[in-house]
Formats: C-alpha cells, structure tokens, sequence
C-alpha cells in the first residue's frame, strides 16, 4: 500500500493555499474540489461566471456544485444552467423553493421544473453525488431516509413519464 502525505502541515486549510499547492493537494489526495453556484452578488452567481473562474483549471480537480435553490429568481432555467455546466458539473445540493428566497423544501414542492432539470442532468451525464439540502419529513434517521428515496422515486417517475 502507497501512502500519501499532502504537501502541507497537518491541519492547514485547503484555502490558504496557493492554486498550484491546492491542485497538487487534490491530485494526491485522489480527490476533487467542487466550487458552487451562489447566488446574488457572490462571487460565482452565473454559470457563465463560474466557468470563467475555472477556465484553464485542470478539470479533474477542479468543478462545480450546483445548488438548485441558488438561481433564486431565474428558476426557469436550471436545465440551461445544466447544459452549460455540462462536464464541469460534479456535485449537487437540491431542494425546492418558491423562487424569490432559499427555503430549502423538499423536490417537488416548489417552483422547479424537475422533470426538466433531470432530463438535464441525463443529457449530460451527470454521475455525481446529489445531496437532498432540503427539510426532511420524519423524527427518525430512518424515515427521513424513506422520505428521502421516496421523494426522489417521485421526481424519477414524473421526468421519465414526462419524457416519454
């Protein structure tokens, strides 16, 4: 077995590094830096933006996690922001919302089109993590698990059938 040491003090923060030492960090570690959409006057509010910042950054270490409650008013177009993304694309935090503020809901209770914003993710392939960053129903781990499949078997169903 090969070990890896990081090429900095233990306990030091991947943000106090410089670019060069945190992809080299990330290339020994096997792993990936996902940057996220945010909304508003943050920095990385646009698609469009994001790419910018990451453009000439080694797409292996580096891409982009989309939050579906972060495009706040421009709901409407987070299969376009999918599309765009398209490869650089490796994480997502989803819930729902009422398309002015976060509210994080659970899919399926909001604004968003999720049988569009699945057919997107197919599209481009997307094989990334999907975290539920919503409110889940249930009292226990359990349950909440059970909502959670639940619900995603629910938003599955209406973009297959919405496809077909």
């Amino acid at each position: 077995m090969t070990s890896r040491v990081a090429p900095f003090p233990l306990g030091v923060s991947l943000h106090t590094l410089d670019p060069d030492q945190r992809l080299e960090t990330m290339r020994l570690l096997q792993g990936s830096v996902a940057i996220e959409l945010l909304p508003r006057s943050c920095l990385g509010r646009s698609a469009d933006e994001l790419l910018g910042l990451l453009e000439g950054v080694d797409a292996a270490s580096v891409g982009v996690c989309l939050d579906t409650n972060h495009l706040v008013g421009a709901y409407a177009t987070l299969p376009d922001v999918v599309r765009a993304l398209g490869p650089r694309l490796i994480a997502l935090h989803c819930s729902d919302y009422a398309g002015v503020d976060e509210k994080h809901w659970p899919p399926g209770r909001g604004v968003i089109d999720w049988a569009a914003f699945l057919a997107a993710l197919r599209e481009v392939g997307f094989r990334g993590p999907l975290h539920y960053a919503a409110a889940l129903e249930g009292s226990t781990p359990g349950e909440r698990i059970a909502f959670v499949a639940g619900n995603y078997a629910a938003q599955v169903a209406r973009s297959t059938a919405a496809a077909v």
